[in-house]
């Protein structure tokens, strides 16, 4: 993009990612990894034997033998899955393609210097990274793939095109969700700030209804709960912040939420001015908090 070309971003989803990975493959990988075979004895060891038992719908108690599923809620869990999804990563791409994987959620990205160039190598990337999915023992939920362009806006509307994951069809939209953030092809995020708003307002109203102005909890409980609203809104800031810093009806779209909390949080009235409300209450404005989360994540 830096360089005037554009982004395929197709979004990948694995059905039921955790309870399917296969052990035979996680001993496999260990192997790959040159793992201590006396660990590897561990965690198969680990694995061995285990059962299903239930009650099916006729009472009767049944077991099944297990094959596969990463223990979750475990450290150990992720470190498998991490070890033995590593695979999609080292898969061999076109040119200007990569894959980025945060837990099972992928995403390929595919750069051209044209529309039909980017679709063409996200088309590439797309069905080796699905064959290395599957040669994992994995399964694709492909009624959840998305896709977008990534662009900079000198090439005009990007075009209505189709690109195949694997045998099915998925239409380039405007927008993705990854990893909870919802991506339009300009990186603006009034989409995101307008899919998330109603459920932090929903929030907020719940919260409104637990701390009335009149008596109610402490100054210190009430910043407890403002907090719940606060995580909901700054979800991502170090990657929207700037966006937000330089648009002003995003900025007001996200102070008239935060309003509602810090209202309650210096037991105000609605009518009060929105600077004195953010004073008395002792909260910044959700842009400055956006921007400070993002100042440190470049620190860090």
């Amino acid at each position: 993009m830096e360089g005037g070309g554009m982004l395929l971003a197709v979004s990948l989803d694995i059905s039921n990612a955790f309870n399917t990975l296969l052990w035979r493959r996680v001993g496999a990988v260990l192997e790959y990894h040159r793992v201590p075979p006396y660990l590897i004895n561990v965690i198969r060891d680990y694995f061995r034997d285990r059962k299903l038992v239930y009650v099916d719908r006729d009472a009767v108690k049944t077991e099944r033998l297990m094959s596969g599923g990463v223990p979750q809620g475990s450290v150990l869990g992720l470190l498998l899955w991490n070890i033995t999804y590593d695979v999609v990563l080292r898969t061999d791409l076109p040119p200007d393609c990569n894959v980025i994987c945060y837990a099972d959620d992928t995403l390929i990205l595919a750069g051209g210097k044209s529309w039909g160039e980017a679709v063409a190598r996200a088309n590439q990337a797309t069905a080796r990274v699905v064959r290395t999915i599957r040669a994992v023992g994995l399964k694709m939920a492909h009624h959840k793939t998305e896709a977008t362009f990534f662009h900079n806006g000198r090439h005009g509307a990007p075009p209505k095109v189709r690109i195949r994951a694997a045998d099915t069809p998925v239409e380039v939209g405007t927008q993705i969700k990854y990893l909870g953030l919802h991506l339009d092809s300009r990186w603006a995020f009034g989409e995101h700030f307008r899919r998330i708003a109603p459920r932090v307002e929903r929030a907020a109203m719940a919260l409104g209804r637990l701390l009335p102005n009149m008596g109610g909890p402490a100054e210190t409980v009430r910043r407890l709960y403002a907090g719940t609203v606060h995580a909901m809104i700054l979800y991502g800031a170090p990657i929207w912040a700037e966006k937000v810093v330089a648009t002003r009806h995003l900025r007001d779209m996200l102070r008239q939420i935060q309003r509602r909390v810090t209202n309650r949080i210096c037991r105000g009235y609605r009518t009060m001015n929105w600077v004195a409300v953010g004073v008395l209450a002792g909260v910044p404005p959700c842009e400055l908090l956006a921007r400070m989360y993002s100042e440190v994540y470049i620190r860090v």
